[in-house]
Order: structure tokens, then C-alpha cells, then sequence
């Protein structure tokens, strides 16, 4: 087990069957479902932008039409996840 701080979430993805955390320094695999995981994190710092991604609200550095960009990496926004990404992040 890893104590893992909200503030150290950078995203979350999910593969096949388990969840990569990705943190600051490194990354951490956990067997949860997205739908768990993302109850577990609270509203206020964390938002679903695609079907296999949650993602640190404060560490977004750009929005576009087709993604949301954390750090040099770029997550896509599903289109079901689209409204609120953009109610979020205007």
C-alpha cells in the first residue's frame, strides 16, 4: 500500500483492468474501477474529462476543443464529458 495526496495526482487512466495514477515523480498502479475511484476524489479538485480519465483540476496548464493539457501531455475530452468540461473551464 501507498498513502497517496490528493495534491500529488497529476491524472488518473484507466487500463483494461486496473488504473495508472500518474503523481508528480512517478506513477501507480491501483485494481479499482474508474466509477470507484472517481467517488473517492472530491468534486472540488478533480474532474472526469473522458470515459478513462480524471484529471487534477489545478494542474491543468491549456484547454482546447479536443483536449485538455496537463503538464506536456495531452488528454482527450470524450464527448460525453464535454459540457461540463467546458461549464468547468469557460
Amino acid at each position: 500500500m501507498i498513502k497517496v495526496y490528493f495534491n500529488e495526482i497529476m491524472y488518473i487512466e484507466a487500463r483494461k483492468d486496473n488504473l495508472m495514477v500518474h503523481l508528480r515523480n512517478r506513477s501507480s498502479i491501483t485494481y479499482m474501477t474508474m466509477k470507484a475511484m472517481e467517488e473517492l476524489l472530491p468534486v472540488s479538485q478533480f474532474i472526469r474529462v473522458h470515459r478513462s480519465y480524471i484529471i487534477a483540476k489545478d494542474k491543468i496548464v491549456a484547454v482546447a476543443p479536443l483536449f485538455v493539457e496537463i503538464k506536456e501531455t495531452q488528454i482527450p475530452i470524450g464527448k460525453k464529458f464535454k459540457e461540463t468540461v467546458f461549464r468547468n473551464f469557460p
